[in-house]
């Protein structure tokens, strides 16, 4: 009996070993079954992402231009504009604007006349000379004034002509220019009282033109 005892223990204690080295071996391949198993996982996920279609990034909207400044408008030489008949009014003399000149008994009553009642509404009294401007466009205008002091009285008497200014870039040089071609003038380039630098000849029919210039600017 005793031998068998001993026989027993004796394969247990040899079985043991064996026992403990496959537990051992058990306990050391989990850890590396666990790695194995999450280098997968990371693996599979890559696969995946990669087999994903990706989502396209919203494009940025296109910023909208800004408006540019507007140039300003350049000044229109109304000299340069074509007249009704449609052609432009050149002329060789210089001439920037016209202006009519009429002698009249009532200043007062002509002026409330085309500024209220007809609506001109751009008009220039000059007391000291009792004269009116009544200004129609940018280049035309009418002129009023009382009789000057002496003069005969077809030259005030109404329905007179009026006098006729063509106002020019140059006087003296248009009044040059007028003299060689025949044109005879009562009055040669001369400054008056009155702010105008002035010349005066008459048409074929005794029409008084007179060829001014502003000596202010």
């Amino acid at each position: 009996m005793a031998a068998r005892r001993k026989s027993a223990k004796s394969r247990r204690s040899s079985a043991s070993p064996r026992r403990g080295a496959k537990k051992a071996a058990k306990r050391g391949s989990r850890p590396a079954k666990k790695v194995a198993k999450k280098a997968s996982r990371k693996v599979a996920k890559k696969v995946a992402r990669r087999a994903a279609p990706r989502p396209k990034k919203a494009r940025r909207a296109a910023a909208t231009p800004r408006p540019r400044a507007a140039a300003p408008a350049a000044a229109v030489d109304v000299m340069l504009i074509d007249a009704l008949n449609g052609r432009p009014a050149v002329n060789d003399i210089g001439i920037t604007h016209h202006h009519s000149d009429y002698t009249s008994h009532d200043v007062e009553g002509v002026r409330r006349f085309y500024t209220e009642t007809l609506g001109l509404g751009n008009a220039l009294y000059i007391p000291e000379h009792g004269y009116l401007s009544i200004f129609f466009s940018p280049r035309s205008s009418l002129g009023f004034m009382a009789p000057m002091p002496g003069a005969p009285p077809e030259s005030w008497s109404p329905p007179g002509e009026p006098n006729i200014y063509l106002f020019v870039e140059d006087v003296d040089r248009a009044h040059q220019l007028l003299t060689e071609r025949g044109v005879n003038f009562e009055m040669a380039p001369t400054d008056t009282p009155w702010g105008h630098r002035l010349a005066i000849c008459r048409d074929p029919e005794g029409r008084r033109v007179c060829l001014a210039k502003n000596l202010k600017g």
